[in-house]
């Protein structure tokens, strides 16, 4: 597992695990998170402003596991990633880099699920203007809500 990614790590050593041939489930819990202690302790907004904050680009993500598929890359690969593509660039955008969420979304929107929030994305990095105006207007609803 790779510790040092704190957002979508979960999916990413899901995928990666993927690679390795076919696999099965446990019947049997085998790891509690302490996700909801650590929220109560240092408070939602602060611990997902370490997450938006950390989260690489897509590309990164998805280095180890891109290495090991056979091409061609499946089409359940591409939807996916591209479900990953859009929280990374919401994450993006509420760390104020609107510019990276700008060009995440232009690359991998057309695959983003149909939704009101992709469509705003889309619409909204057509212009890097009304992407900014868009963007301050993400992080005020998020950052006002759990202020």
């Amino acid at each position: 597992m790779r510790i040092n990614l704190r957002i979508n790590e979960d999916f990413e050593f899901w995928f990666y695990l993927s690679t390795f041939g076919k696999w099965g489930f446990i019947p049997k819990i085998l790891f509690v998170s302490d996700g909801g202690d650590v929220t109560i302790k240092i408070g939602w907004l602060n611990k997902m402003k370490i997450r938006w904050e950390n989260a690489p680009i897509i590309e990164k993500w998805e280095e180890r596991i891109i290495e090991r598929i056979n091409n061609p890359v499946s089409n359940g690969f591409l939807k996916s990633r591209a479900i990953i593509a859009k929280d990374f660039a919401y994450s993006y955008i509420l760390s104020h880099r609107e510019d990276l969420s700008r060009k995440t979304i232009l690359k991998f929107g057309k695959l983003f699920p149909i939704d009101r929030m992709s469509i705003l994305l889309q619409f909204a990095a057509k212009d890097s203007l009304f992407c900014k105006i868009i963007c301050q207007i993400f992080i005020s609803r998020e950052y006002d809500r759990h202020n």
